[in-house]
């Protein structure tokens, strides 16, 4: 496999994690959906960017997102999601998707 297949192909599976004894799994974002969050469409430019980042943030433990913004529940049921809680997922979900600088990274050089 050339190197073009070997970055095309790096997936990762979503990220465990408990909250107030519940279980929620994280997901890795591509590119392409952490740009949805930050240049919203019409359609989502009035949502809250933590609506926004839950939406794509939370699935399943495939990685299957679980809210769809374009659905008008999917988007009742995040803004129902106690503040305290939807504070503590996105910033999980942060964690998981935009490591500090200074972290070992996944992709570091192998020698």
């Amino acid at each position: 496999m050339g190197i073009r297949e070997n970055i095309l192909a790096l997936t990762s599976a979503p990220v465990e994690k408990e909250v107030d004894g519940k279980q929620v799994f994280i997901r890795r974002l591509t590119l392409g959906e952490a740009d949805q969050i930050n240049n919203p469409d019409a359609s989502t430019a009035k949502l809250s960017s933590a609506v926004r980042m839950l939406a794509r943030f939370l699935g399943d433990e495939k990685g299957t997102p679980l809210f769809d913004l374009a659905k008008p529940e999917d988007v009742s049921a995040l803004q129902a999601i106690p503040a305290v809680f939807a504070s503590k997922l996105v910033e999980f979900g942060n964690t998981v998707n935009v490591p500090a600088k200074d972290a070992p990274g996944e992709l570091e050089k192998k020698g």
